[in-house]
């Protein structure tokens, strides 16, 4: 029998010095069996799992772990995530020893993230040690995106060296967003030198600050056409007058953006030097943001007009006064769904307005409810006639708001379906759901609980096993995959008798969620279809999308593969070392 494992410190001293003691004397040299037993006693891989040796990062123990106890191992795939996840927390460290000694030990291990996180936080040696190492590392451009995030130009210039910068409008937006002019130098330098589209470079001038903007323009050789629409949006008036003397271009959403903004001088700018003219969208945003002075200028001075989109924005924010100017001059363009926006977005005194001026549909008393807007589903219900649907309490069951249950349930007749309590249960509303269950015979459906499952709600999928019985479909255990909750994919698998399909794995593929993954192969027989396979190569979790190839040889093809070359910038030799079990790949 194993001796059991010696958690004692001053014990464990004891019996190392029993041990050396031992070793000295002969006449004890003729019970060896002892001291191979104290040996095996004070040995640490009894006290620890490969998980927690990788994670306390002791790739040493961790692989004299795996010779020692192969049986008591973590499946393949999820023993590369667990070294991959240390080795990335090792480079966002710049521990280079660790993930030196991990590729030591794990010579087969294929290095995914580690680039990415090494470049995040700009450690150069542990980037040149991965790349000078001739293991398999996985280099995507992500590592770029990083960079760039970080602010650190010297792994770019360390990435361009090696790999060459690609064309990328993101890099250049991202660089000028996070307010690295080092790196938006050094990367339109590049982009002009190397001809990239005249597209990327008009989108970086054209979001650029104004001081950038002119460095931008004045190291180029061409002149060139850039938009003014973003500066417009933003109310950049400065940005405005140098862009148009150089020749920039706006187009009608330079007008409509600015209108809705409220940016008054930007407009009159615009109109006075016609820029650009504009659309409807610039009175109807206006009216939706409450700007009144714009628009009464653009009714003057412009010739578009509204449309009744002006009505429903300005219903949705509440302004009356903006209501009452549009009554006044755009009555025409009236839209039959104004009050019912109003009281969907709970503006009681815009809706008592609107009463004396318009009609409405049960929509009014329908979104009041949905909303959760008790004062004005009670006034609606007590100084209007056209009443409400059973939408009322489906949707403010949906939403979760109990206390508009009651009171529709009290004083109006309409009543619900069962809609009510799947809606409640999908949006993880339980005490609607008790309530309804309850004090309403309408019931539910098996949505109820497949809608419940696939937002991993726990609670919800229990009380109702326990207290309904409409049961679920295979979209129940399906949706707890997608959810990525393998503690309500057991529970299906261990309560209920519906089972799942093959979405149900593809779902936590597609997620990167291994541990369902290796659930649901071990335990269920539908496994998974080729979307998975493709949702595994794409989304980039390359150590999933080789154990799937593996056990799912049927799903694997060359052409999937392929896509983790292009997407991904999977290299011919991260490819071979992932599939080359595969002969058709």
């Amino acid at each position: 029998m194993d001796s059991p494992p010696c958690t004692n410190p001053s014990f464990s001293s004891t019996l190392v010095v029993v041990l050396s003691v031992w070793g000295s004397r002969e006449a004890l040299a003729g019970i060896p069996d002892i001291a191979c037993r104290i040996n095996v006693f004070l040995d640490p891989v009894r006290l620890w799992s490969f998980e927690r040796s990788v994670r306390r990062g002791h790739p040493r123990l961790a692989a004299r772990i795996i010779r020692l106890h192969t049986s008591q191992l973590p499946d393949p795939a999820i023993r590369d995530i667990m070294c991959n996840d240390r080795i990335s927390l090792a480079a966002r460290e710049g521990d280079l020893r660790t993930v030196q000694t991990f590729v030591h030990y794990f010579p087969d291990l294929i290095v995914c993230r580690a680039p990415d996180e090494a470049a995040l936080f700009g450690h150069l040696h542990v980037l040149d040690w991965l790349f000078d190492h001739p293991g398999l590392v996985c280099w995507d451009q992500c590592a770029t995106e990083n960079a760039v995030s970080g602010g650190h130009l010297s792994v770019l210039l360390w990435w361009d060296r090696r790999f060459v910068i690609q064309p990328s409008d993101s890099l250049l937006l991202q660089a000028i967003q996070c307010g690295h002019d080092a790196i938006v130098h050094w990367l339109w330098y590049a982009a002009l030198s190397r001809n990239w589209s005249l597209s990327i470079l008009e989108e970086a001038i054209s979001v650029a600050p104004l001081s950038l903007a002119k460095w931008m323009i004045g190291v180029c050789d061409d002149m060139l056409t850039f938009s003014l629409d973003p500066a417009a949006a933003r109310g950049h008036l400065s940005y405005l007058h140098w862009g148009a003397s150089i020749g920039g271009t706006a187009s009608p959403d330079a007008m409509d953006c600015a209108a809705a903004a409220g940016h008054f001088t930007v407009v009159r700018f615009l109109h006075k030097n016609n820029i650009c003219g504009g659309s409807t969208n610039a009175m109807d945003g206006a009216a939706g943001n409450g700007h009144l002075r714009m628009l009464r200028w653009l009714r003057i001075n412009r010739s578009e007009g509204c449309s009744s989109a002006a009505f429903i924005r300005a219903a949705r924010g509440g302004h009356i006064p903006i209501m009452q100017w549009l009554f006044q001059h755009y009555s025409h363009f009236y839209h039959q769904a104004t009050f019912a926006h109003a009281a969907g977005s709970g503006h009681l005194e815009l809706v008592r307005w609107l009463s004396t001026h318009c009609s409405t549909s049960t929509d009014a008393m329908d979104w009041a409810a949905a909303s959760g807007h008790l004062n004005v589903v009670a006034w609606l219900s007590s100084n209007r006639t056209e009443g409400c649907t059973t939408n009322a309490i489906d949707d403010a069951s949906a939403n979760g708001h109990l206390e508009v249950v009651k009171w529709l349930h009290l004083y109006r007749s309409e009543g619900c379906t069962p809609s009510a309590l799947d809606g409640a249960a999908a949006g993880g509303h339980l005490p609607v759901v008790v309530w309804l269950h309850t004090n309403r015979a309408e019931g539910a459906t098996t949505a109820a609980m497949d809608l419940a499952a696939r937002r991993g709600n726990i609670t919800i999928v229990r009380w109702l096993h326990t207290h309904r019985n409409e049961g679920c479909t295979t979209a129940a255990m399906d949706g707890a995959a997608f959810s990525g909750s393998l503690k309500l994919v057991k529970w299906f698998h261990h309560h209920r008798v519906e089972g799942c399909t093959v979405e149900a794995m593809d779902n936590a593929i597609q997620s990167g969620r291994t541990s369902i993954v290796l659930f649901l192969h071990n335990n269920r027989s539908e496994g998974c279809s080729a979307r998975g396979f493709m949702h595994a190569v794409t989304g980039g979790y390359l150590h999933l999308a080789r154990w799937l190839s593996q056990q799912y040889p049927e799903m694997c093809t060359s052409h999937t593969v392929d896509l983790g070359r292009v997407r991904r910038s999977w290299t011919p030799e991260i490819i071979h070392a992932a599939f080359a079990a595969r002969p058709s790949i």
